[in-house]
C-alpha cells in the first residue's frame, strides 16, 4: 500500500530577521560574504499522524548562482514534531543579484526512530527578493508516496487525503486465440462520504508491441469510457488479426476504507498473435478531490494536472521473447519484470483524456 500526502513548506524573506533572529534557532554558515539579508523557513505540519518528524535541505543562492546558505534541519529539533519546523538563514539583499533562488528538498520522514520508506518528490525551487524593508513568502507544497500492503490491489495511496489503489494483473486464460488475461485496478476515494468529491483521470489506453524480426511497432489504443463490453469505436486496432479482444471496462462506487471512492478497472485478452511479439501496457492515472477544469472549450477536455501532481503510470510488459508475461506489477515494484508500475512526478503536469465523477 502507498500514501501520498502533501506538505507545506512556507518560505518568509524579510530583512529584519536579520537583527531579531530568534535565540532558539542557530544560523547555518554563511558560505561566502554577501550584503546582509535573511529568510525565515517555516514548515508546515504534515498531515499523516504517525509521521513524527521530516528532515529537509534548505539551500539560498543568489541570482550569480553564488551559494548564500545552506542547512540541513530535522523537524523535531526545530518545531512541534509531524514536520512542522522554524528556521533563520541568510539571504542576499544586494539589488545588483535579484532574486535569490531558495531551494527545498524533503530527504526523509521518520515515525519515531524508524524510517519512513517513501518515494520523494523532486527539489523544489522560488525566486524570492531579498531587500532590506521587505517581507516575502513563498510557498512549497510536496506530495510524497510511502509503502504499505493491503487488499486486492496491493497498493494503497493518499493524494492529499485522497487514498488510492493500484495495479496490473497478467494471468494465464484457458479461452481460445488468447494468451493472457490482463486486468488493470485503480480506485481511489477523496475522504468520508458527503464531505468530498472524488474524480479519476485515466489517459487511452495503449498496449504496444514490438515485432520480434523488425523495428515495427503495432499499437492497439483503447478509450476506457463506459461500462461493460466496449463497442468497436472505443478500439483501435492497426493489425487485421488482432492485438487484443474481450475488452471490458468497470466503473461505479467503491468500499475502501469507509470513503466516497470510486473504481475504474479495465480488462482485456491478449492475443496469441500479439504473443508473439514484445507487446507493453502504457497508461497513466490520478484522482482529485474535486473535478480540474478542461483545457478543451468550455471546460471539457483533456484535463490538466498541476505541476509535480503525482500520478501513476503503468508500463508494463505482457509479452516477452514470444511468451506472455504473467505475474502482478504492484505500484512501487522493484524486481523486474514487475516494476512497471510507478508513481511520477511530471514537471509540467499531466494531460488526461477521459474523466470520470461517479455514477
Amino acid at each position: 500500500m502507498c500514501a501520498l500526502f502533501v506538505c507545506t513548506l512556507a518560505v518568509l524573506a524579510p530583512s529584519c530577521l536579520a537583527d531579531e533572529g530568534p535565540a532558539t534557532v542557530q544560523e547555518p554558515p554563511v558560505v561566502e560574504e554577501v550584503p546582509p539579508g535573511s529568510l525565515a523557513i517555516q514548515v508546515g505540519a504534515l498531515e499523516l499522524p504517525e509521521v513524527t518528524s521530516a528532515v529537509y535541505v534548505i539551500q539560498v543562492r543568489n541570482d550569480d548562482d553564488v551559494l548564500v546558505g545552506a542547512a540541513t534541519i530535522n523537524s523535531s529539533d526545530y518545531g512541534s514534531g509531524q514536520g512542522s519546523a522554524s528556521y533563520v538563514m541568510p539571504c542576499d539583499a544586494d539589488p545588483l543579484v535579484q532574486p535569490n533562488h531558495v531551494s527545498a528538498t524533503l530527504v526523509q520522514l521518520y515515525a519515531g526512530l524508524q524510517p519512513v520508506s517513501a518515494v520523494m518528490p523532486p527539489t523544489a525551487t522560488q525566486d524570492v527578493p531579498c531587500a532590506p524593508s521587505q517581507d516575502h513568502l513563498v510557498t512549497f507544497d510536496f506530495s510524497v508516496i510511502r509503502s504499505a500492503n493491503q487488499g486486492f490491489f496491493d497498493i494503497k495511496a493518499t493524494v492529499e487525503d485522497i487514498f488510492c489503489a493500484a495495479k496490473a494483473d497478467v494471468q494465464a486464460t484457458a479461452r481460445a486465440g488468447s494468451a493472457a488475461a490482463v486486468t488493470v485496478g485503480f480506485a481511489c476515494g477523496a475522504g468520508a462520504v458527503g464531505e468530498v468529491d472524488t474524480h479519476l483521470y485515466m489517459s487511452d489506453v495503449e498496449v504496444s508491441c514490438k515485432n520480434l524480426g523488425n523495428a515495427t511497432i503495432k499499437t492497439a489504443t483503447i478509450t476506457p469510457d463506459g461500462n461493460g463490453y466496449l463497442p468497436a469505436n472505443q478500439i483501435t486496432d492497426v493489425d487485421p488479426n488482432n492485438l487484443i479482444s474481450t475488452v471490458k471496462v468497470y466503473r461505479g462506487p467503491e468500499s475502501l476504507q469507509a470513503l466516497d471512492a470510486l473504481y475504474w478497472n479495465l480488462s482485456f485478452d491478449l492475443t496469441t498473435f500479439a504473443a508473439l511479439d514484445d507487446c507493453t501496457l502504457v497508461m497513466q492515472a490520478t484522482a482529485t478531490d474535486g473535478a480540474l477544469v478542461g483545457v478543451g472549450s468550455e471546460g471539457t477536455a483533456p484535463y490538466q494536472t498541476a505541476t509535480n501532481y503525482p500520478i501513476v503510470e503503468w508500463a508494463v510488459p505482457l509479452s516477452l521473447d514470444g511468451d506472455a508475461v504473467l505475474g502482478s506489477s504492484p505500484v512501487g515494484g522493484e524486481t523486474a519484470p514487475f516494476d512497471g508500475v510507478q508513481v511520477q512526478y511530471p514537471d509540467d503536469g499531466w494531460v488526461f483524456e477521459n474523466h470520470y465523477g461517479g455514477p
